[in-house]
């Protein structure tokens, strides 16, 4: 049996594993329940998933556009080793034995970075690194050129810069607080970065507009391990779209219509999978939610244009902000 190193912090509870690295193990979604094999797994959420992939690929394709799905796997189910808890199954394995649809869930390619260095010790989310890893899969799977994508990638790599004194959101719950160092990824100064700064989860949309880039406009459905990497994916993009939502929402998708789409979200939100065709529209998620906004300067200007491909007043907008970045 491992050694068990558990902090109840009131609103989670926090497991410390072998080398120092936190871990989440309690709260809103029981992760530890679901790893050990207490609590199964409601039939629904599989069901529900399987819908969702296949209606969102069928959607895909009648636009014809790649897409594909990323599970983002929890640091635990990378880092079996280190996880002072004995896993019986993860979420990720068995929706790929159960689900019957494809889906991306790189936890090979992200145990491969030496040192546990996918993660963030004391957050639960990936480093650059771990980035970096995502994002290759997913372009990979999008059917972009591996010259490319190891192109652009090394890019990012090499435009990093060491964050120092770095608590996440696991540290800061302890007392004290851990720290650590890492590589972050600074947006360029020509990338111009929108959002509707909603306080809280779902309801949040990004644009990003890289006027530098040579390719499309990529439409993404997901939740804060996507979010986190959207500034890579505008390597590659001219427009990036993304709405933090666990639903598809096809109104989007005709309205900016993208050249690839991905949808995404976090392993542990594998053990609650809402249908689809309960989606709200998106761009009402965010007042409907009830919580504050803060948005940037001109967002509403340049979501409408995202939104109006095809009007010629879009291109000109986007022009002019690529001129002013």
């Amino acid at each position: 049996m491992k050694q068990l190193n558990e902090i109840d912090t009131g609103s989670m509870v926090v497991t410390r594993g072998q080398n120092g690295t936190l871990y989440l193990t309690g709260g809103a979604h029981e992760v530890l329940e679901y790893v050990t094999g207490v609590r199964p797994l409601n039939p629904r959420s599989l069901i529900h998933f399987s819908k969702n992939l296949i209606s969102r690929k069928a959607a895909a394709d009648s636009m014809g556009i790649p897409y594909c799905h990323i599970v983002c796997p929890d640091k635990h189910s990378v880092l079996r080793e280190d996880f002072p808890h004995d896993i019986v199954e993860t979420l990720g394995d068995r929706f790929q034995r159960e689900s019957g649809v494809p889906f991306l869930y790189p936890v090979d390619a992200l145990r491969d970075i030496p040192g546990g260095g996918s993660y963030w010790k004391t957050d639960t989310h990936w480093t650059v690194q771990g980035q970096l890893v995502a994002v290759r899969t997913v372009m990979r799977e999008l059917g972009f050129e591996s010259a490319h994508i190891e192109d652009r990638l090394d890019a990012v790599l090499a435009a990093c810069t060491t964050r120092m004194n770095y608590t996440g959101e696991l540290g800061v719950k302890l007392d004290p607080r851990p720290v650590e160092s890492g590589l972050v990824y600074e947006r360029p100064h020509h990338m111009h970065f929108s959002t509707n700064g909603l306080v809280g989860n779902n309801g949040t949309i990004n644009v990003i507009h890289n006027p530098r880039a040579d390719r499309g406009r990529l439409l993404v459905f997901g939740d804060s391990f996507v979010m986190s990497c959207l500034d890579v994916f505008a390597e590659f993009f001219q427009m990036v779209l993304l709405v933090r939502s666990p639903y598809f929402h096809p109104e989007i998708m005709h309205m900016f219509e993208p050249t690839h789409m991905v949808s995404a979200n976090a392993e542990r939100y594998l053990s609650g999978v809402p249908i689809d065709a309960g989606a709200p529209v998106a761009l009402l998620m965010a007042p409907m939610s009830g919580k504050d906004s803060k948005p940037t300067v001109g967002f509403y200007e340049t979501l409408n244009a995202a939104l109006r491909p095809a009007s010629p007043l879009s291109p000109v907008y986007f022009e002019r902000l690529g001129q002013a970045s």
